[in-house]
């Protein structure tokens, strides 16, 4: 099975340890996301960084970490995607 993560819950498994960074790195899924997350973690680290417990170090080695447990998908195979999606979501 597949699922697709947003950033907010990319975020979420950084914060905090338990439900959802266990739920990520236990089921038996794959995790998708678009690459732009990257671009908002770059946005949002310094933020990231005051609201959790982890050092910049920490931080930057379970950001490694989970990345290595999702696939990335380019914007470009998405787009095409986007008014599909917004009609879904109304």
């Amino acid at each position: 099975m597949r699922a697709v993560i947003d950033a907010n819950i990319f975020f979420a498994a950084l914060l905090k340890a338990g439900g959802i960074r266990k739920f990520l790195f236990t089921a038996p899924w794959t995790f998708l996301f678009p690459q732009t997350i990257f671009t908002e973690y770059e946005e949002h680290k310094r933020e990231l960084l005051d609201k959790s417990s982890l050092s910049e170090e920490e931080l930057n080695r379970m950001t490694f970490f989970l990345f290595s447990y999702v696939q990335r998908i380019p914007e470009e195979v998405l787009l095409p995607y986007v008014d599909q999606a917004e009609e879904i979501v109304k």
